[in-house]
């Protein structure tokens, strides 16, 4: 402290008032000794690193132990939730171990039954991020699971013009009776031959009924560039399909991604990444995620089916969003074997078993 702060003060009073000061300093000490302010620091800091614990440990339980949180936005759709943030995808969780063991227990008994050769699954909680993978990078044929990137490619163009989805296109397909009458599951309804067609009608159609007609129309229609970079934008590799004569080009956790990022709502905009959902859980296809499930339970999904007839491989898929009252949850299911019938069966039995696990262990 300087010893006098104040313009022309005389030095004798500006001595008292150093000595007072001094004289109080000198008090002060004597009332509250070093080592109790030592004490008070280090109980302070105590109760800091006590109260940054808890918040720690409270983070770290809350989300199943999955530690990278999601936060989301409030949002008025029914099938979306966008992200305001998320972290990248951790490895598996532990909390989704149980559930884990249940599937392959129950994929190993139907392997050993002969009931399926391959069958593999992807799980996501879409609330927190929990999630586990069982042969999730083997490769399969997509079939008709490609018919999703055809139709983001189409609502991405609308989204900088809406009048894409308006455009009429005829079907001047020669073999449109050839292709329906070679689907393993028929499409409900059929295109007309020289009929013309809004591409937004063409779209409900090959995902609703899972028409190939329509699917073929569309295809041959867009701009491949465009087509290419949706799965480039999704880090999807599908070059290994030019030289792979299996068809075998696709993984399941790559193919779950599209409905990720769909309820995410961090591709296309609120209101299309809406209506692609809303397209997906009007499909007509009831035999495979959703057989089994409770009625007017909704979920939002795509299958895809092949059969090789010189090996007499069948493969067959169902990839969705499962929506629950309490949380809603990504559940892919790729399978290969020889029989539709119990391909179907292998599907729906897995996908009855996560949503009793899911809904029964809130």
């Amino acid at each position: 402290m300087e010893k006098s702060n104040i313009p022309n003060l005389d030095r004798r009073y500006s001595d008292i008032f150093q000595k007072g000061e001094n004289r109080k300093r000198r008090f002060e000490i004597r009332k509250y000794p070093v080592h109790i302010y030592l004490i008070i620091f280090l109980t302070l800091l105590s109760l800091g690193l006590l109260i940054t614990i808890f918040i720690i440990s409270r983070g770290k339980t809350s989300g199943n132990e999955d530690f990278n949180a999601e936060r989301r936005l409030p949002e008025k759709h029914q099938l979306i939730s966008p992200l305001l943030d998320c972290a990248e995808e951790s490895d598996e969780t532990i909390s989704a171990n149980r559930l884990k063991n249940l599937v392959e227990k129950y994929i190993n008994e139907s392997k050993s039954a002969g009931k399926a050769s391959v069958v593999a699954v992807y799980y996501r909680d879409l609330n927190n991020g929990p999630w586990f993978g069982i042969n999730s990078s083997t490769d399969f044929t997509p079939a008709s699971l490609l018919k999703i990137p055809l139709m983001l490619t189409y609502f991405k163009l609308a989204e900088k013009d809406p009048s894409v989805l308006q455009q009429k296109i005829k079907n001047n397909a020669a073999d449109t009776q050839e292709m329906y009458d070679s689907m393993n599951f028929k499409a409900e309804k059929q295109l007309e031959p020289n009929a013309d067609y809004t591409v937004e009608e063409l779209i409900t159609r090959m995902i609703e009924y899972s028409d190939n007609v329509a699917y073929k129309i569309l295809l041959d229609n867009v701009d491949k560039p465009k087509l290419q970079s949706i799965y480039e934008d999704f880090g999807i590799d599908i070059s290994k399909g030019i030289n792979n004569t299996s068809e075998d080009i696709l993984t399941l956790k790559d193919y779950s991604s599209f409905y990720r990022i769909l309820y995410n709502a961090s591709y296309l905009n609120k209101d299309l990444s809406e209506k692609v959902l809303e397209l997906l859980s009007k499909t007509t296809f009831n035999s495979g995620l959703v057989a089994k499930l409770p009625e007017n339970t909704v979920v939002a999904h795509k299958f895809g089916e092949r059969h090789f007839s010189g090996t007499n491989e069948s493969q067959l898929h169902d990839c969705g969003i499962v929506y629950t009252a309490d949380k809603n949850y990504i559940l892919c299911i790729m399978t290969k074997g020889t029989d539709f019938n119990n391909l179907i069966e292998v599907i729906s039995n897995i996908s009855s078993q996560v949503y009793t696990y899911i809904t029964e262990n809130k």
